[in-house]
């Protein structure tokens, strides 16, 4: 039912300018053989961030348009918002390889930041939690975790505000 309803969203709200998810399954491909290559890693970055950027949007714009309650509303707030900390990762990956040392892990200071690193850095930015055992260093890597940490915040108020909303206009009572 959700696949249904939901391909049924991605059919009304997708538009011939967005990006191919072919783009993204090469640009994997690419990395898969040739993990190592700076330039793979760069061109696998850059692939991921409009493709994630396609389904924010696809999924934003059906949460505008409802008007009733439903499960599947509920699954898209959820899937959106595990997309925004998604988005983030290819973002502060990009920023890593560009400007080296952009993060550093307390635990190995010495050691690269890896990607897998990064998955954790970027939900923990946005669920507001921080720990602080991988730290943004550079001026672009604070400004964007920062971006992040606000994104995650008025998601939660503003999302869950107008599902409250929508709720509360089902039942009948005033919001």
């Amino acid at each position: 039912m959700w696949s249904a309803s939901c391909s049924g969203a991605i059919r009304t709200f997708t538009q011939p300018s967005l990006p191919s998810p072919a783009s993204f399954t090469w640009a994997t491909l690419l990395y898969a053989l040739n993990p190592g290559a700076t330039w793979a890693v760069i061109i696998t970055y850059i692939a991921l961030i409009p493709y994630l950027g396609m389904l924010l949007w696809i999924l934003g714009r059906f949460l505008a348009a409802v008007q009733t309650i439903t499960r599947d509303v509920l699954y898209a707030a959820v899937a959106l918002y595990l997309l925004i900390g998604a988005i983030f990762v290819p973002i502060y990956g990009l920023l890593d390889v560009l400007i080296s040392n952009s993060f550093r892990d307390g635990t190995f200071p010495d050691a690269p930041v890896q990607w897998q690193q990064l998955i954790y850095f970027s939900y923990t930015t946005l669920t507001s939690s921080g720990y602080g055992d991988i730290l943004p260093v550079s001026w672009w890597a604070r400004s964007l975790a920062n971006i992040e940490m606000i994104a995650g915040v008025f998601f939660i108020t503003i999302v869950m505000s107008r599902l409250v909303s929508l709720y509360s206009e089902i039942k009948g009572e005033n919001p």
